[in-house]
């Protein structure tokens, strides 16, 4: 990937994250569990899903699915 698409889709994030717990005002909601407490953490976990669901399938693709133009002709 390009350097400045990197860094464009970095500070989205970095701004987007500022902008929630901005907007939440430091107040959490009672919750349960560690992460309820944490803020942008849902931003957070969304974020590297996203990146999961674009690299894995592109990592899957280059290491078995993807062929030779001529594998198929190999065994004549």
């Amino acid at each position: 990937m390009k350097k400045w698409l990197i860094a464009v889709i970095a500070a989205i994030f970095i701004v987007t994250l500022a902008l929630s717990i901005i907007a939440s005002g430091g107040h959490h909601e009672a919750g349960v569990a560690w992460w309820h407490h944490v803020p942008g953490f849902y931003i957070i976990i969304g974020f590297l899903g996203c990146i999961v669901l674009v690299l894995l399938p592109k990592w899957v693709g280059k290491e078995f699915l993807y062929r030779d133009d001529q594998y198929y002709e190999k065994g004549d």
